[in-house]
């Protein structure tokens, strides 16, 4: 009974984690209309749900790609956004 109780929890993890890959696609696709394939790849080899919902949250607010692909590529994930690369965008209006 454990073991099936075990093996519907990791289901619904790996669920999660997919869905929050593509949630992390579309935003970048959005921001940057469109991904670098050493950006996919790294997408695709993301193991961790609060990682990636860190990362979708770095996508929205990234000045630009290389910005976000530093953070993608950091062996430290940190757990604040902190720089100047983070700015959010404000209306040019304001």
């Amino acid at each position: 009974m454990a073991n099936e109780q075990d093996a519907e929890i990791e289901q619904r993890k790996r669920k999660i984690l997919e869905a929050d890959r593509e949630d992390l696609r579309a935003v970048l696709l959005l921001r940057f209309g469109s991904i670098p394939d050493d950006v996919e790849a790294r997408i695709a080899e993301l193991g961790d749900i609060e990682q990636t919902n860190r990362l979708v949250l770095v996508a929205a607010n990234a000045a630009d790609l290389e910005a976000f692909r530093s953070e993608i590529s950091s062996e430290i994930p940190a757990f604040r956004i902190l720089s100047e690369a983070f700015e959010p965008k404000r209306p040019s209006n304001a």
